[in-house]
């Protein structure tokens, strides 16, 4: 064999081991992964960045090695892993996208509008529902009253006058008297139907938790041997359960049953919200400190590790949601009225540029936390949920935070 021969053969030999090298390194040394997630997604798998997958599930082959993987969606968080791949094995992964919640301006809101009246009185005006279905005038009140107190609803109201009480119908304007030596404190069920309320007795200073409906049926839930001070009355949505808190703790009361029960709260925690399971399975109650739930069946506390919260709403019955902004009395005030002579003044919270909350799945027990950014720094006056929809008001006008697609 020539010396020429044996350089081609040596080139040939050197070509083919480099191709199979090569062969080695592009096609068969390597691992795969597969990403699951509703398309389209974008991914960065490193060198290889956004990557198009519009199929719900992608695969990609890599080498062997320790990879920074990122997952991107339009309108959604990113979400992004570190993996190992190894030569002929095959990873998942789905990622965890969540949505960013968008705002969209709904209509301005409707009010309760007084008539003229002359006298002073206090009300609730700035607790009731932004997202009343029409204006409602009142009239035919009774005469004197300084204080008128609505149902979240907006439909019914508690009156005092001169010593008088009231149950005040505001779609029919017509008013109910009621038979009461003296009203401590009250509340109404979420429909705005039954108001529960709590009466002393003046002869035998008993306490007394009672019921009354919008048309005026009068019922006797339980007794209390002592009169309570300063109570405080909480109702679960459609009144089954009766919270009436004294101090350090509350009594739960079914009013189904007509029993009671005395409950001690967690050491140090001095409620400022609480909010139910639209099934009235749990209760959610708080403070700027932490958050619990309460199962009024087994009668246990749970600590969710939640501090920081101003605010719970109710979204479904499987969600809650706990907002973190800080809503104070210091903004200015807003006005109930058509005419300079029926203003009622209301006070809202400072502007905000975002929306910060934790949304807490009651079957999961999982939380996820969001932040909505505004167009502009607004005035975050009230926030509400109704059908599963979360709303806010700024400036009497109503935006929908948009939860999903």
């Amino acid at each position: 064999m020539s010396l020429r021969q044996k350089l081609i053969l040596v080139s040939v030999v050197m070509i083919s081991f480099i191709a199979l090298i090569l062969l080695w390194m592009i096609f068969l040394n390597k691992g795969s992964i597969v990403i699951n997630g509703k398309s389209p997604f974008y991914v960065d798998l490193g060198k290889i960045t956004n990557k198009l997958c519009d199929q719900n599930k992608c695969k990609y082959k890599l080498p062997p090695g320790t990879y920074s993987l990122k997952a991107f969606k339009d309108a959604y968080t990113e979400d992004s892993i570190k993996i190992q791949i190894e030569r002929g094995t095959e990873m998942y992964w789905e990622p965890n996208f969540l949505y960013l919640p968008k705002t969209e301006k709904i209509k301005e809101r409707f009010y309760i509008i007084f008539p003229d009246l002359e006298e002073n009185y206090s009300h609730n005006l700035d607790q009731i529902t932004f997202l009343l279905e029409q204006n409602y005038n009142l009239k035919d009140l009774p005469q004197n009253f300084n204080k008128i107190f609505f149902s979240d609803n907006g439909k019914s109201a508690f009156i005092n006058s001169d010593g008088d009480y009231w149950l005040f119908d505001v779609t029919k304007n017509i008013a109910t008297k009621l038979s009461a030596d003296s009203i401590d404190s009250f509340a109404f069920s979420k429909s705005g139907n039954r108001l529960f309320y709590l009466e002393l007795n003046e002869d035998d200073k008993q306490m007394l938790l009672e019921t009354t409906t919008i048309n005026g049926g009068k019922q006797t839930i339980v007794r209390f041997l002592k009169e309570i001070e300063n109570p405080k009355i909480a109702l679960s949505p459609n009144g089954l359960f009766v919270l009436i808190y004294e101090k350090d703790f509350f009594y739960l009361v079914n009013s189904e049953t007509k029993s009671r029960r005395k409950i001690d709260l967690p050491e140090n925690l001095n409620p400022t919200f609480q909010t139910w399971t639209e099934d009235e399975n749990l209760l959610f109650i708080g403070d700027a400190n932490s958050v619990w739930s309460f199962d009024p069946r087994d009668e246990i506390f749970k600590d969710l590790q939640l501090p920081n919260c101003k605010l719970a709403l109710t979204l479904n019955n499987n969600e809650i949601i706990f907002i973190k902004n800080i809503l104070d009395e210091s903004g200015d005030g807003v006005f109930v009225g058509e005419t300079s002579s029926n203003k009622v003044a209301i006070k809202y919270g400072t502007k905000e540029k975002e929306i910060i909350f934790d949304i807490y799945n009651t079957k999961e027990n999982t939380f996820t936390s969001h932040t909505t950014t505004l167009d502009k720094e607004m005035k975050l006056e009230r926030f509400e949920t109704k059908d599963g929809k979360f709303y806010f008001l700024s400036e009497g006008v109503i935006y929908e935070i948009k939860m999903g697609e």
